[in-house]
């Protein structure tokens, strides 16, 4: 239930409805409830507040309408401003971000403030009523609209800086971090020690003994896997004393009819325990972040490709993605891998996931930019950096390793393709500090096996 909710509060948020749709709701109670207060309590000329609006009726509509012109036309600016960033976003950063600037609240808010004051101001303009005897002239309701106009042009004025600081690569790549972190926040359990090792090695032990006796749940649906309801999985298979071996990932593209998971014992699955299954695996025809850990590393190498491109040329933003995501693997490594496995209460494993491992998330971040990058020797020479930082922060020698290989490979690559004897020394250099980092981070852990054998 939780991830089901998680996933409408995704949809509503990358929305550009939800928002404004809201406030044009408050508008129209604002304005109900204005007038009720100018009709219950009117204000005489004697009594009526400085601050309030003392014109008359036909005064009353020209303003109204004036505001109400005024933020349609405004609105329809914002619109056309969005559109244009959304254009060169694209161009830029590729078409699959702009499903992070859909999901931009300030924007939302903008334009829910223009058609919500445009609404308020209409439905206010209709109860002026002019004459002798029934003369009725909204004062509090007419003062309101025009502090919404006020407010409108401040939401104006923050939407164009907004916009402005919002398509800079380097804020880009900023968000797409703050991304990353909410996701590790909510999938990499602080204080998580390091690598799944024993857990996995235990999972895949009690898997075997149980495939014989499993049956395959296949996909009833095509699209990529935003969420898996683990917790729903959970729950039934502890009921029914069962294990569920989940084959697919949050971020695969599932195709109908695949194999989502496999059940243990294979008496259980029929029809309808394969459909009830298939409710806690959540398709859609993009990937998001509810789950799904590996998508802001490839969000920020969709830039620094772009940006590595023939096209566009710009080494700068690919080593500012670089930067990002050697800071994003060191988040990784400080709080583990995610969990291999589900336990009940009991501590039975009931559910076997899909191993995601660091060696695998470094390979989503570093294999494309490597290939790419090997022309540019001022790039590789910043990825090395990267990768000889990450080697100093990680805790075993399985993850030192498989940064190593990414610093050979990369080293390898571009001093095949270096120009000048100038940039192979420089990256001969970065390499060095690279092997001795190794070596020595080798010669520590002999001193400690040595130790451990003469104890």
């Amino acid at each position: 239930m939780k991830t089901q909710l998680s996933k409408v509060l995704e949809r509503l948020r990358a929305s550009y409805w939800f928002v404004p749709s809201v406030l044009v709701v408050l508008a129209i109670a604002l304005s109900y409830a204005t007038v009720w207060i100018d009709r219950t309590w009117p204000v005489d000329a004697e009594g009526r507040r400085y601050w309030l609006y003392g014109g008359q009726a036909e005064g009353a509509r020209e303003v109204l309408g004036t505001v109400a012109t005024a933020m349609m036309t405004i609105a329809s600016l914002t619109f056309s401003i969005t559109i244009v960033a959304l254009t060169l976003a694209a161009q830029q950063f590729g078409s699959r971000l702009l499903y992070n600037f859909m999901r931009d609240r300030a924007n939302q808010f903008v334009l829910g403030i223009f058609i919500a004051t445009f609404l308020y101001a209409i439905l206010v303009l209709r109860m002026v009523q002019g004459g002798e005897s029934d003369a009725f002239v909204p004062q509090l309701s007419v003062t309101v609209a025009l502090v919404l106009t006020l407010l409108s042009v401040g939401a104006l004025i923050y939407f164009i800086h907004h916009t402005a600081e919002s398509i800079q690569a380097d804020n880009v790549i900023e968000a797409v971090r703050r991304d990353l972190l909410d996701c590790a926040h909510a999938l990499l359990p602080d204080g998580a020690d390091g690598p799944r090792d024993a857990e996995w090695s235990e999972a895949e032990s009690l898997w075997q003994r149980l495939r014989e006796d499993s049956a395959a749940v296949a996909a009833r649906g095509s699209g990529f896997l935003q969420a898996v309801d683990t917790q729903s999985l959970e729950s039934l298979a502890a009921g029914k004393q069962a294990v569920f071996r989940l084959l697919k990932r949050p971020g695969d593209f599932v195709m109908t009819g695949c194999e989502l998971l496999r059940v243990s014992p294979a008496a259980l699955v029929d029809d309808a325990f394969a459909a009830r299954l298939n409710r806690d695996f959540i398709l859609g025809s993009r990937r998001t972040l509810i789950q799904d850990i590996e998508l802001p590393f490839q969000q920020l190498v969709e830039i620094a490709l772009r940006a590595l491109s023939p096209g566009i040329n710009d080494p700068h933003t690919a080593i500012r993605c670089i930067d990002r995501l050697g800071d994003m693997l060191g988040e990784v490594l400080r709080r583990g891998e995610p969990p291999v496995a589900a336990r009940d209460t009991d501590g039975a494993i009931r559910l076997i996931f899909e191993r995601v491992t660091f060696a695998s998330i470094l390979g989503t971040a570093f294999d494309e930019i490597r290939q790419q990058a090997s022309p540019h020797p001022a790039v590789v020479a910043r990825l090395l950096d990267t990768l000889r930082v990450l080697i100093e922060m990680a805790p075993t020698e399985a993850q030192r390793q498989a940064i190593a290989l990414q610093a050979r490979l990369a080293h390898l690559e571009a001093a095949e393709k270096a120009g000048t004897e100038a940039e192979r020394a420089l990256l001969e250099k970065r390499m060095r500090a690279i092997r001795a980092l190794l070596a020595q981070g080798e010669g520590a852990e002999r001193t400690v096996s040595a130790t451990h054998a003469d104890g």
